[in-house]
């Protein structure tokens, strides 16, 4: 029976509302930035009821609960105070930002963060629109905007005005501005914590994409080199009933690769979601100008931002990446706490050297039940599958990321034994998944063609034979 709510998930949930309450009670009794209320019970419950009575939705009364929460937070004692002349402190520089990045990190959805990310915004279009609301402003409210940029610009409010949520954030600012009354009586901070805890669980966000956080266990199998053909004839050939039946019954596209079509860019590709543009692995290798040298690229040096297995994993999923080529294992490991943590990350080509401190478990060839395959065999990507079974068996992770090898496809063309017999036993491996319950994705990262033409020699396209300089100019013309 597949549970509502991952118990992992839950337990971090739980775990992130206790640390924001915590952090919220430890300074409640404070005055609010020179006003005469305190920050807790008369200022941030007193806005979120003021929410709750206007009938907003629950994630904007969550917002408007947590709407200082970069305040309240360790590290803000590390942005800039603003202080007036006077001496008088007038807020913390950028804690609306700090609270934003610290609700997705935990896990709030999409739109609880960016309500409190525009704490500041939604107080710099008011002030320019309209007077009535500027000439309102406390004289606290008055003097932190001048350290908030002031009033936006003409410029600066037509450009908000295209924001879809413009409406929502600026009621979460007008509440915020209201909930100044000295002893007036609310709900307590208790009463919200249900509502925080179901809201911190439903989604992650990268690179402006939503994740929908696994009710089951789920699996994402990247196939190196799945070229649609071997799909194609496997169905027709009645080898890889599985396939075939996620064909029919689920979802089915055929899409562009990431360009270059390497295994490091379409992976990376597939676990942030972005194009290398955005995720900055954009080969297999890189040139150090210095050196003057090509360099494999074998970690995540290179990578901008964050993964969605990372993401994942900030919010209590348990995560299993495993890969046959161990290039790719320090990209996925990024940002996974590994050893005490909650993920395991490893490859099958180095199976037989796991440790606890490096890959988060050991003893990988007596979990599979045999030893370390070859690098180049078709073995390397059915161990990496076995090894996902066995995990799935053992309730090990919540969300695999299994990613195979393109040996078979760079040495067999479809329909050939070889072939037919890889893809009839990966087949039953993805069969075996969903009989464990899990929610299975097969992708490919690139295509893949024949090399040689029907003479046997290589069909090779050299790009340099044809930007010589006489080629440039025949081309040209």
């Amino acid at each position: 029976m597949v549970s509502a709510v991952l118990a992992s998930v839950v337990q971090s949930a739980r775990s992130a509302v206790d640390s924001i309450f915590s952090f919220i009670r430890a300074q409640g009794d404070t005055d609010y930035l020179g006003e005469a209320v305190s920050q807790l019970e008369q200022h941030s419950l007193q806005a979120a009821d003021l929410a709750k009575k206007a009938g907003a939705d629950e994630e904007t009364v969550l917002a408007t609960l947590l709407y200082d929460i970069g305040i309240f937070l360790p590290d803000a004692s590390k942005h800039d105070a603003m202080i007036a002349s006077d001496g008088t402190r007038v807020g913390t520089a950028g804690h609306e930002v700090l609270g934003e990045n610290y609700l997705r990190s935990v896990g709030f959805s999409d739109k609880v963060a960016q309500l409190v990310g525009a704490h500041v915004m939604a107080k710099r279009y008011l002030a320019a629109v309209d007077p009535a609301y500027f000439d309102g402003l406390s004289a606290a409210s008055k003097r932190s905007l001048v350290y908030q940029g002031g009033k936006f610009s003409p410029e600066e409010v037509k450009a908000a005005e295209k924001d879809p949520l413009l409406q929502q954030k600026l009621a979460v600012r007008r509440w915020d501005n209201q909930a100044k009354v000295t002893g007036a009586k609310v709900p307590d901070l208790e009463s919200y914590k249900n509502l925080a805890v179901e809201s911190s669980r439903r989604k992650v966000t990268l690179h402006s994409r939503s994740y929908i956080i696994p009710r089951r266990p789920t699996v994402v199998i990247c196939v190196d080199g799945f070229d649609p053909s071997y799909l194609q004839k496997g169905i027709e050939d009645g080898i890889i009933p599985t396939l075939s039946s996620f064909v029919n019954k689920g979802f089915h596209e055929t899409a562009e690769v990431a360009m270059p079509s390497f295994t490091n860019p379409n992976n990376v590709s597939i676990i942030t979601g972005v194009p290398p543009a955005i995720h900055g692995i954009a080969g297999n290798y890189f040139l150090d100008r210095e050196a003057g040298k090509d360099i494999m690229i074998v970690d995540d040096t290179l990578l901008r931002g964050s993964t969605i297995l990372e993401q994942m994993s900030n919010v209590g999923v348990r995560i299993a990446a495993v890969t046959a080529k161990d290039k790719l294992r320090k990209i996925l490991t990024h940002g996974l706490t590994l050893g005490k943590g909650n993920s395991v990350c490893f490859s099958s080509e180095k199976a037989a050297s796991c440790t606890l401190e490096e890959n988060g478990i050991s003893d990988v060839e007596k979990l599979v039940g045999r030893p370390q395959p070859p690098q180049f065999s078709g073995e390397l990507s059915l161990f990496v599958l076995d090894a996902g079974i066995k995990l799935l068996e053992q309730d090990r992770a919540d969300l695999f990321y299994l990613t195979l090898s393109d040996f078979i496809q760079h040495t067999h063309a479809p329909r050939e034994k070889e072939s037919d017999d890889f893809y009839a036993a990966l087949d039953a491996r993805i069969a075996r998944l969903v009989e464990l319950g899990a929610k299975v994705a097969i992708s490919g990262d690139h295509g893949m063609n024949g090399k040689c033409s029907p003479d046997g020699k290589p069909d090779v396209f050299f790009l340099q034979d044809e930007l010589r300089p006489d080629s440039v100019g025949a081309l040209a013309a």
